[in-house]
């Protein structure tokens, strides 16, 4: 439930950020390294795609290592059993959220998760920050990004996970993934496909 209620949360502000901008001027990510993603298309194009963001991803956590972990921590520490906390880095938005409520109750200007997050704002490298124990069993700190086709409808989510108390094997706690991997410690690959996206078999990784 409170997964579906996240998924639910990001379509609403992916429509939200797609309305205000224009298609023409759209990006599906912004490579740290400055190449053009792919432009075919089909199972390719998706694995060249996912291969990319993930690419991306780790070559932030390994320039960035300590901001990102304290914004982790910050996020995990900010979690509370009655309010959860929602950053988007493209605009800079801190929401607020009453646990099981999908409708916020505040856009936030002050609070330390926004200090921390200074560092990451206007980037779009990464749509949504949230915590959840869905994808790892464990509480941790969610760094997704979603993989969307050409008419803007996510595909797959791709995540970096903050995770520092996560134990056993990782690929036994969510069987939704098709792809979970500690890429260094205490921060996990996770790959998933939406509800109604493809299934591009477990080789991605």
């Amino acid at each position: 439930m409170k997964r579906a209620l996240v998924l639910l949360l990001l379509l609403t502000a992916l429509i939200s950020l797609s309305a205000c901008t224009p298609k023409a001027a759209h990006e599906t990510t912004k490579a740290v390294s400055g190449t053009q993603g792919p432009e075919t298309t089909g199972l390719a194009s998706e694995e060249a795609r996912l291969a990319q963001i993930r690419q991306e991803a780790e070559a932030f956590l390994k320039a960035h290592p300590v901001e990102m972990e304290a914004l982790a921590a910050c996020m995990l520490e900010s979690h509370g059993a009655s309010v959860i906390y929602q950053f988007y880095p493209r605009d800079g938005g801190l929401y607020a959220y009453k646990s099981g409520e999908h409708v916020p109750q505040e856009k936030l200007r002050e609070h330390p998760i926004l200090d921390a997050a200074g560092f990451l704002r206007g980037t779009e490298l990464f749509d949504l920050l949230y915590t959840d124990d869905w994808e790892l069993g464990s509480l941790g700190c969610v760094f997704l990004k979603s993989l969307e086709d050409s008419s803007g409808h996510p595909l797959y989510w791709c995540e970096l996970i903050w995770c520092p108390d996560a134990s056993g094997d990782p690929a036994d706690f969510s069987k939704a993934a098709i792809a979970v991997e500690e890429i260094a410690p205490g921060w996990y690959w996770y790959l998933e496909p939406t509800p109604d996206g493809p299934e591009i078999g477990a080789s991605i990784g």
